[in-house]
């Protein structure tokens, strides 16, 4: 009779119920294997991202295609014996040097891991960092070119494209960052419409309220 009793007691599987480890190892597992998906986003904040790209075109294509073209014809003026060609070639070997800082502080940027306890993007303090450099390179410039020292404009020069190419290089590096990859096309299309009505906005205040004083242009690009 006791023996029929306990035929009829439900029993439970136990080897069926896993333990709280394996269910910590299982969403661990789980978490590991599904990476994080960015969401579609809206053209206007897709160019808020990439914003600086405006910036970078009005004084990158104003300052190669008519300050420094205007520069070195009055540094022809004041020292007859440096030609034009030679110090817009002076210029552009400047500029070309330059552009190693980009890769460097690329991978840096890359392997940057901001403090928990501050709210810092892993890219902002490059971005910081080249905003500060291209300010003071131009304002250098604007000072210099005043008082006609042409070595200080070019150390200052210098230090305007550093800080240029560090900028541009992390807008680069954040569009991956901040922007589905489902929509990489769309930023980068964005980014060269922003670099064209950059460079467009600079020419027009060049000729149209500037009245072809290149010494106004400094305190457009400042």
């Amino acid at each position: 009779m006791a023996s029929e009793l306990l035929a009829d007691v439900p029993t439970k599987n136990y080897e069926s119920i896993p333990s709280s480890e394996e269910e910590g190892e299982s969403s661990e597992e789980e978490a590991v294997e599904k990476p994080l998906v960015l969401s579609d986003l809206p053209a206007w904040e897709i160019a808020s991202i990439v914003s600086l790209a405006f910036s970078y075109g009005c004084i990158m294509t104003t300052l190669f295609l008519i300050t420094l073209p205007v520069e070195c014809e009055r540094i022809e003026t004041q020292h007859p014996n440096i030609p034009k060609s030679v110090a817009l070639g002076i210029f552009v070997a400047i500029s070309g040097a330059s552009n190693l800082v980009s890769p460097l502080l690329g991978m840096l940027s890359d392997t940057y891991r901001p403090p928990k306890h501050f709210e810092l993007g892993q890219r902002l303090p490059y971005f910081v960092l080249g905003s500060i450099c291209s300010t003071i390179g131009l304002l250098g410039q604007y000072t210099e070119s005043y008082e006609k020292l042409w070595l200080r404009y070019g150390v200052f020069y210098f230090a305007t494209m550093i800080g240029l190419n560090i900028s541009y290089a992390m807008v680069l590096a954040i569009i991956p960052d901040q922007v589905p990859r489902s929509q990489t096309g769309t930023a980068n299309g964005i980014l060269a419409l922003l670099l064209v009505l950059g460079s467009l906005f600079g020419f027009g205040l060049f000729h149209a309220f500037f009245q072809n004083r290149v010494q106004n242009m400094y305190g457009t690009l400042f």
